[in-house]
């Protein structure tokens, strides 16, 4: 008797739920379309324990920051200053600030253009985590994360990054995220195919999560018609 009370008690909440949902299921609909909406439009969610912060845009003293950390490792990557290449390697620090500036802007055009989906720029999240790019589609959160290079990218940076990118969303208990790193080199002499399946492998420890973009700061200067 009692297995059968269990079986009848299980089969009555189904049956609850089932209507339920069916009843409400348009209200359900819009409730779920409008949270994708605010994720997507950069809002916080939060209901009882569930919480996304929302996505502010970095003001002007840490956007600046986060380009002088991202010279400083242009820099060291050069084994050498006769390894930073020419015209780059006579060209003074505010220049190469203007250089990387440039190819972030035209690495994130080629993403938007690439996905067909706007892209906010210049995030922040909480305290301590600052994007370069973020949008959400077909519900995956993907974040972008752009590099300046000025020779072959170090895979030891591109562990440093990425860990420190999942340690931070991990924070926050996002889930479903996906990374693209955007690398933009600087002159001809990269072989962009190589490269990129140089730099698939050194992320493939990232199960998926992360996707790989090379692009050289030429052509997609060609491509939106800007000069460099």
């Amino acid at each position: 008797m009692k297995d059968i009370a269990s079986i009848i008690q299980t089969i009555l909440w189904v049956g609850l739920i089932g209507a339920i949902f069916w009843r409400y299921h348009r209200q359900i609909n819009s409730l779920l379309d409008a949270i994708q909406k605010r994720i997507e439009a950069g809002s916080g969610i939060k209901a009882g324990f569930f919480e996304i912060s929302p996505l502010l845009s970095q003001d002007p003293e840490q956007q600046k920051k986060k380009i002088d950390e991202e010279i400083s490792e242009v820099i060291e990557s050069a084994e050498s200053k006769e390894a930073i290449e020419s015209p780059l390697s006579l060209e003074k620090l505010d220049d190469l600030r203007t250089r990387y500036f440039q190819a972030e802007d035209l690495a994130l055009r080629a993403i938007q253009a690439e996905y067909g989906i706007p892209i906010v720029r210049q995030v922040q999240v909480g305290q301590d985590i600052g994007f370069d790019g973020f949008f959400a589609k077909g519900g995956t959160a993907h974040i972008i994360e752009v590099k300046y290079s000025q020779r072959q990218y170090r895979t030891n940076h591109i562990w440093q990054v990425l860990e420190r990118i999942f340690a931070r969303i991990g924070r926050y208990g996002w889930r479903n995220v996906k990374v693209i790193l955007a690398v933009v080199y600087a002159g001809g002499s990269i072989d962009l195919e190589k490269e990129h399946g140089r730099l698939i492998e050194a992320v493939r420890g990232f199960e998926g999560a992360v996707d790989v973009r090379c692009f050289s700061l030429q052509k997609l200067a060609e491509q939106f018609g800007a000069s460099t």
